[in-house]
């Protein structure tokens, strides 16, 4: 299924920056905290705040120093993300139009230099729009497929995606409104794995916005859920197996009771939508 990185994997491989210039650089907050030398302590004993615990470490390095030093240079950037943190509309805002950044050389007492950045970067986001119960299925499978190769997970519960899964609204409407952004995309997961399909971008008259763009993409994708539902719960029960078979053969393993409930929750709150709407065709 293509997901965030699956979507900025996609677009890197069709960027051409000015001049036909293709050199990037990209950051993956994840991979900077994987270098947290407790890491797999944190996700295996604390999945469910892992994400908040590492971002105290993720968060300084990047946002103070490796993202402004990246403008500095001057190369063609490429950052992946949820757009949740509110952090995000200033590190735009500081792309387009540049300030002071403490990245230059250090002092005796080891604190760096203020240092002025010219911004004049061509901002564009992109965005993929998938309803909350394809997210949050996608993000569980996820999950149990790092289990079963022997790697951290990437644990999420439903409380901290939903705020990003809101959030992100709010922040991309902040975005436009400030016009801090020259172009944004909306994409669809496409047949092909790993080539989405654009539904909008900046000067689309289908929608006022991005955001109603998104907001119609996921409503769309949540009737197509509910409308056949058997391929949905089939992904469930696939699901299910494989992690009844994993601990049927090697033994259980941390948090499995955790990532069952998470499953059967959503499965629940499927059941009752989909009843939900079976009801309302048969009052028409």
């Amino acid at each position: 299924m293509l997901g965030k990185t699956g979507l900025r994997s996609y677009v890197e491989s069709n960027f051409e920056g000015k001049d036909g210039n293709k050199s990037h650089v990209s950051i993956d907050p994840d991979q900077i905290a994987m270098f947290h030398k407790n890491y797999k302590i944190i996700i295996n004993q604390f999945p469910d705040d892992s994400y908040s615990l590492l971002q105290e470490f993720v968060r300084p390095c990047l946002d103070n120093y490796i993202r402004s030093k990246a403008v500095e240079l001057n190369v063609n950037l490429f950052q992946e993300g949820t757009l949740a943190s509110d952090a995000y509309i200033d590190i735009i805002d500081f792309q387009k139009n540049g300030g002071i950044a403490r990245i230059g050389k250090r002092d005796q007492n080891l604190n760096r230099a203020d240092v002025n950045v010219k911004g004049d970067y061509n901002i564009e986001i992109d965005v993929l729009a998938v309803h909350r119960y394809e997210s949050l299925l996608s993000s569980y499978e996820r999950e149990f497929s790092f289990i079963e190769n022997g790697l951290p997970p990437r644990a999420v519960i439903a409380k901290n995606h939903d705020y990003s899964y809101n959030k992100m609204l709010e922040n991309l409407r902040k975005i436009e409104n400030k016009n801090l952004a020259d172009n944004i995309r909306v994409f669809k997961r496409g047949d092909v794995e790993n080539h989405p399909i654009l539904i909008y971008e900046t000067g689309d008259k289908t929608y006022k916005d991005s955001v109603e763009a998104i907001e119609a993409e996921r409503e769309k994708g949540r009737k197509e859920l509910l409308k056949n539902p058997e391929k949905y719960y089939t992904r469930i029960n696939e699901l299910k197996k494989r992690i009844a078979d994993r601990i049927r053969i090697k033994g259980d393993f941390g948090n499995s009771d955790i990532l069952i409930n998470k499953i059967n929750d959503l499965e629940k709150e499927f059941t009752l939508d989909l009843e939900k709407e079976n009801k309302k065709g048969v009052n028409k």
